[in-house]
């Protein structure tokens, strides 16, 4: 089963950078769970050249309640004059493993033992390094590619590359690290 929630954002209307984001879902994410740290950021609906985006999301690791944390920030959109609007959160708690998934269905069948599940989350969980407090927001990666759109940004950290976001800008993907945006 997996929960879901709406939380109005005050102060944030219009669009936001993902430092932004940020400060708003930390906010709800550690009243569920203290310490938490989002590993996670991204946005599929660009951003505009100062780096904002109507729509950022978040995922986090809740690791007592084996679950991933996933908000959204998104705006309101006005229809009648397509005016983006006050801020808005979509909370989602999805528990581990993903209803549908194949561990659960090997789960649900005795295929798999509860002690196997724990570890392939603590595995996963592992893999998943939060996001350096520090790392650069959304503003420096539109610099970055500038005059180039942002189509898609994703921000993680990786095995090979450390922490990075990869950037899709029209006819490529490029991969950015700390180093490159400050």
């Amino acid at each position: 089963m997996i929960d879901e929630s709406l939380v109005p954002i005050p102060g944030l209307s219009g669009a936001c950078t993902s430092a932004q984001a940020v400060r708003a879902a930390n906010a709800i994410a550690r009243d569920l769970e203290p310490g938490l740290a989002v590993w996670r950021i991204g946005t599929e609906d660009g951003c505009d050249s100062a780096g904002r985006s109507i729509r950022w999301e978040l995922r986090y690791d809740l690791l007592r309640r084996r679950s991933e944390l996933v908000i959204t920030v998104a705006f309101t959109l006005e229809e009648s004059s397509g005016r983006v609007g006050d801020a808005v959160a979509a909370v989602r708690l999805a528990p581990f493993p993903a209803e549908g998934s194949e561990l659960a269905r090997m789960a649900l069948a005795g295929q798999i033992t509860g002690r196997a599940l724990r570890a392939v989350w603590r595995q996963q969980a592992r893999e998943r390094e939060p996001l350096p407090v520090d790392f650069p927001d959304s503003v420096a990666v539109a610099a970055a590619v500038a005059p180039e759109p942002v189509r898609s940004a994703h921000a993680r950290v990786t095995r090979l590359r450390g922490a990075v976001w990869s950037v899709e800008t029209p006819g490529r993907t490029r991969h950015l690290r700390p180093d490159d945006l400050r």
